[in-house]
């Protein structure tokens, strides 16, 4: 959601009614499993980040990821593969480790 829409959104949580404001905090505050969140992100099977290929299946996991494989190229990957998060990405990289020198 882009910044803007969230504040215009969150700005009429004040015109909610006692039960719509509990409704929402309850929701708010349940503890999703990262498996949820990414399949409400990526839906159930996610395009290959390698071939771009539509072919794709769940792999089982790996640090807490669920895991594609494609059927067209046969890489694995991740949710986060080929991101700014993905380790073997230098995506605005400046070259430099964030652990120090």
């Amino acid at each position: 959601m882009r910044t803007e829409d969230f504040h215009d959104w969150l700005s009429q949580a004040s015109e909610l009614i006692p039960s719509q404001r509990q409704q929402a905090l309850d929701h708010l505050s349940q503890q999703q499993e990262p498996d949820e969140v990414i399949g409400a992100l990526v839906g159930p099977n996610p395009p290959c980040p390698h071939c771009h290929h539509a072919r794709c299946r769940r792999w089982g996991n790996a640090h807490g990821l669920p895991r594609y494989r494609c059927g067209a190229c046969g890489k694995t990957f991740n949710t986060l593969t080929k991101t700014p998060r993905w380790p073997g990405c230098d995506a605005g990289s400046s070259g430099s480790s964030m652990r120090g020198p």
